[in-house]
């Protein structure tokens, strides 16, 4: 993280490896590198925006391709195989089970059957992610959880859950 607050991924030769002769290979961006993994086709990035993941994939010469995820939430892993092209993943959200994908070096992503289903029905449940300005003037993410087809007048009950501070964060995770 020098000079990058939420991180990037430099290159550099491994005859003279440092920060003096290495170029930039993923700038540092809007969302924060969570985690890096590599695989044959190249290294999976892991990051993490307002409160939602996201992933890409840094190709050997420099290409940058988005995995398109299949609903907004957290990745709890990425796995890779130096040997294998792709990569696989978790995701879940607040209201979205836990499920396990495969992605493809053009980014596509199946989403497997390998994760339980949970033994209740989500449907009726909604999230979304907002942001809004705390009392100092500083913009914040913040997730909301209803149920859908609540009034939303201000006269329902809300437990409020928050932090934020010291590079720590709340992932969404589907308890």
């Amino acid at each position: 993280h020098k000079d990058a607050p939420r991180y990037r991924v430099v290159k550099t030769k491994a005859a003279d490896p440092g920060f003096a002769g290495a170029v930039p290979a993923a700038p540092e961006g809007a969302g924060v590198i969570k985690g890096l993994s590599d695989a044959r086709d190249g290294l999976y990035v892991q990051t993490l925006n307002d409160g939602v993941s996201g992933l890409f994939r840094l190709a050997p010469d420099g290409e940058k391709t988005e995995v398109k995820l299949p609903f907004e939430g957290s990745i709890a892993f990425v796995s890779t195989d130096p040997l294998a092209d792709g990569c696989w993943f978790q995701l879940e959200g607040w209201v979205r089970p836990p499920v396990i994908c495969q992605a493809s070096p053009d980014g596509t992503v199946v989403v497997t059957e390998i994760a339980p289903k949970p033994a209740i029905d989500v449907s009726p449940y909604a999230s979304v992610e907002v942001r809004v300005k705390a009392r100092d003037g500083v913009m914040v993410p913040l997730s909301i959880l209803y149920a859908k087809g609540m009034k939303r007048d201000g006269g329902a009950p809300l437990l409020l859950d928050a932090y934020g501070a010291y590079g720590l964060d709340q992932d969404a995770a589907f308890i």
